[in-house]
């Protein structure tokens, strides 16, 4: 009687609010960007890759040197300038901030969102774009690397953009315009962002124009295709051989950040089946409503839906594609997955449609589509717990109250799997689910304020030395120290041996010295020149997050200032 009362009230509610659909859907798209924005400037870099591009634009913006990027004073060429480019204007706009060098992220991020929306919208429903919107928004995937300053969330909405056209221009004449636009400006974008990268989404679209039964391009049309092409890359191009000319070990650099990491031989070598554990957590709540060939669809199925030229099939390619082509790869990070997320979130909507008009949809004669209601419940369960325990091991369990923001996510999964049968109440407790998970993203990224709040070298020197901070020489030795070097605006000495440290001490020993280092290398250093540590006084120790080697500040004079 209770569970009837409260699908009747949950059905009148919702259909009341469909009436202003129309003018609820802006709002709607403001509340799903806002994971990306929450506490977005409150905290220090996350890891040193954070940190790095920070620096990088830092510099950037210090020197006006607009053509080759540096870190710390040495030449940095691992990646095309674009994110470097555009975070530094950021800083010239807005001085030298977290806020600044994250915007270019964030805005990124919050353009796919409304990309994503436009594009569904185009090709389905504005309600399968909602959802298909909710659903890339809540997963941990797309929310963290809008957050930061690495080329993932340029590089993303850059991918998109060429997806989106990559489609339109073969499926829709009405948006061909459109489609093209999107396409070559995406991939010129793109090849600025993450150079070589930009290959595999473009090889996704070429593929499926080839082998789909779509109508023959005509000469004319592989000519307008091919200068495409060619002016997408011309930027790339120029820059890149006026770097050249510049710097000629340019060539060295970017043959290792390519070749070398494709086979093995550079950074982040990783397991091939590495990927499967991240798009498991990475891309909850679609991963657990995964459409798989050779489970819940047969590969003649999937074979046919990708030879039709449907959206289906391309949304499948557009994720399997680059799965299979990074797992291949030797050098892997998680975040190499996010481009993956639109397709696999927009695929998940047009899945749930069919649950909202069908009692038990089939992908096809004898197999059944995911089980939506008992995934959804298992996974946030699992998610909890986890978060939950991983709070109380570091933080302490005075602390682990915070994953309990999961509670309404939990209490809107039971109550799914409980009214699933009733057809009715299905896309609202869908929609509920969703606005849960958004609530517990704002907990947790207060948890990510607490995880990064004294990270920053200058967090660390105000418990120290107070509001006055430290007006002497800073210097660190054997440390990784973007996140230093941000903080001291550059103003850092680096110490890589042991006599750099005693040379410095020798002729300035009218100014004290605070020298940043980790524990294990100080405790070296004493085993290697006692004397010298002797005069050295360690006045604080910290870790930057929990389970990260712990770092001395140790002061090279007697005085504290």
């Amino acid at each position: 009687m209770v569970r009837d009362r409260f699908v009747t009230k949950l059905c009148v509610i919702w259909d009341g609010m469909s009436k202003y659909s129309r003018w609820l859907t802006p709002l709607v798209l403001a509340v799903l960007c806002l994971p990306i924005w929450f506490s977005l400037s409150d905290h220090g870099f996350n890891g040193r890759s954070d940190a790095r591009y920070a620096v990088v634009a830092q510099d950037m913006a210090q020197t006006q040197d607009w053509l080759v990027p540096r870190y710390m004073g040495h030449v940095h060429l691992t990646k095309p300038p674009l994110v470097y480019w555009m975070e530094s204007l950021s800083i010239e706009v807005l001085g030298q901030s977290y806020l600044a060098v994250r915007l270019p992220s964030a805005i990124c991020g919050t353009l796919a969102i409304l990309l994503l929306y436009w594009f569904t919208a185009q090709v389905a429903s504005r309600r399968s774009a909602l959802i298909a919107c909710a659903l890339y928004a809540i997963m941990p995937m797309t929310i963290f690397p809008a957050r930061m300053t690495v080329t993932d969330s340029v590089l993303n909405l850059c991918w998109l953009m060429v997806l989106v056209g990559g489609y339109l221009v073969r499926a829709s004449a009405q948006q061909r315009g459109i489609g093209r636009v999107l396409l070559w400006t995406g991939t010129m974008l793109g090849l600025l962002t993450k150079g070589p990268v930009m290959l595999i989404p473009i090889g996704v679209v070429l593929v499926w124009w080839w082998l789909s039964r779509a109508e023959r391009t005509s000469l004319r049309l592989k000519f307008a295709y091919a200068g495409g092409a060619l002016l997408a890359l011309a930027p790339l191009i120029a820059w890149g051989v006026t770097v050249l000319v510049v710097e000629p070990e340019a060539a060295n650099i970017w043959w290792h950040e390519t070749f070398d990491r494709a086979v093995g031989q550079g950074d982040h070598a990783r397991p091939i089946w590495y990927f499967l554990p991240v798009l498991l957590v990475g891309c909850f709540p679609c991963s657990a409503m995964l459409i798989l060939p050779g489970v819940n669809l047969s590969f003649r199925a999937a074979w046919e839906a990708f030879r039709s030229g449907s959206l289906g099939g391309f949304l499948g390619f557009a994720i399997i594609g680059p799965f299979v082509v990074y797992s291949m790869i030797s050098g892997k990070l998680p975040s190499y997955l996010l481009p993956i997320c639109a397709p696999l979130a927009l695929l998940s909507a047009l899945m749930l449609e069919r649950w909202f008009s069908e009692q038990r949809p089939a992908s096809e004669t004898g197999k059944s589509l995911p089980e939506v209601r008992f995934g959804l419940l298992v996974g946030t369960l699992l998610f909890a717990t986890a978060t939950i325990a991983s709070i109380a091991w570091f933080y302490g369990s005075e602390k682990a109250w915070l994953g309990f923001a999961f509670l309404p996510a939990i209490v809107v999964a039971a109550l799914l799997v409980r009214t699933w049968s009733t057809l009715s109440m299905r896309l609202p407790m869908i929609s509920l689910f969703l606005a849960s998970w958004l609530l517990a993203w704002g907990v947790l990224e207060e948890i990510e304020d607490l995880a990064l709040r004294d990270s920053s070298y200058g967090a660390v020197a105000l418990r120290t030395f107070g509001p006055q901070g430290w007006s002497g020489r800073v210097g660190v030795y054997q440390l990784e120290s973007g996140v230093i070097y941000w903080d001291r605006h550059g103003d850092l000495e680096q110490y890589s041996r042991v006599e750099e440290i005693e040379d410095s001490v020798r002729l300035h020993p009218d100014e004290p010295l605070l020298v940043l280092t980790r524990a294990d290398r100080w405790a070296a250093l004493k085993n290697k020149a006692p004397a010298l540590t002797a005069e050295g006084e360690i006045v604080q120790e910290w870790r930057q997050f929990p389970g990260a080697p712990l770092r001395y500040l140790v002061v090279f004079d007697r005085e504290t200032p």
